[in-house]
């Protein structure tokens, strides 16, 4: 799996960006962009369309200074969208009950975070089949992502 941390910014960039990708595809690698909440928009949103990652990985850590109506409008929002395309939509870095309703309540399937590693019990018994490792980030750590 090869994963690309986006920015706005990229945006500019998505003819590169998705011949370099592709470039991947054909050596078949799964894509992930990898998105801070806060980097979420138009923008994001053109480039999940034109670039239909497997994976499309969500940061949560700003999401406790974000409003929540907006914040679950927002994720409802790239989770159908990544959905629409085929994809999974990953939220990472959940810390907190607070945002583990969010999560139930946006329609994001797969999770990762210190919330989830320390209340195993938030799972059926049945889900935890559906745990699979993620290649995530630049240094190339990898984590185990549970299906909701």
């Amino acid at each position: 799996m090869i994963t690309v941390a986006i920015n706005p910014a990229y945006a500019r960039f998505q003819q590169q960006l998705s011949r370099g990708l592709e470039n991947y595809r054909r050596r078949g690698y799964q894509i992930a962009l990898k998105f801070d909440y806060s980097g979420l928009g138009l923008s994001a949103d053109q480039l999940i369309l034109a670039l239909e990652p497997h994976y499309v990985s969500v940061s949560a850590r700003s999401l406790n200074k974000a409003r929540s109506l907006e914040t679950l409008a927002n994720l409802r929002q790239v989770s159908t969208l990544v959905n629409s395309i085929g994809g999974d939509c990953i939220l990472t870095q959940v810390e907190s009950a607070k945002i583990s309703t969010l999560v139930k309540e946006s329609g994001i399937n797969l999770v990762e975070g210190g919330y989830y590693e320390s209340n195993a019990s938030v799972f059926e018994p049945q889900t935890h089949q559906y745990k699979q490792e993620y290649q995530g980030g630049r240094s190339g750590n990898s984590f185990i992502v549970a299906r909701r």
